[in-house]
């Protein structure tokens, strides 16, 4: 169990890096792109199959005008859902690796 949950680890460690430091310097657009990849390594059970995708094309000016603060209020409702995903999976984990399952 302990090689599978370091390759979890090494999976999602880099997005979760990238997604704060994303956030950390407002760019908002590409912690959104994060968000999107870290909900797709989480296994297909936990995974929030109906995450909207964000759209990154906006089609008028005031949509490309609103795109930056459209895609910081999408990482704040998403990221925290996307982060009980994955704390959910990894209990999980816990829980067939200790035989409680």
């Amino acid at each position: 169990m302990g090689k599978t949950v370091e390759d979890y680890d090494a999976q999602l460690m880099p997005y979760r890096f990238s997604y704060t430091k994303a956030v950390a310097q407002e760019q908002w657009l590409l912690a959104a792109h994060w968000v999107d990849l870290l909900n797709s390594c989480i296994h297909p059970t936990f995974r929030i199959i109906d995450l909207p995708a964000f759209n990154f094309t906006p089609t008028t000016l005031r949509q490309q005008y609103e795109l930056e603060s459209e895609a910081r209020m999408f990482c704040l409702k998403y990221m925290r859902l996307v982060e009980q995903a994955i704390s959910l999976e990894r209990s999980k984990m816990l829980q067939i690796w200790k035989g409680d399952n």
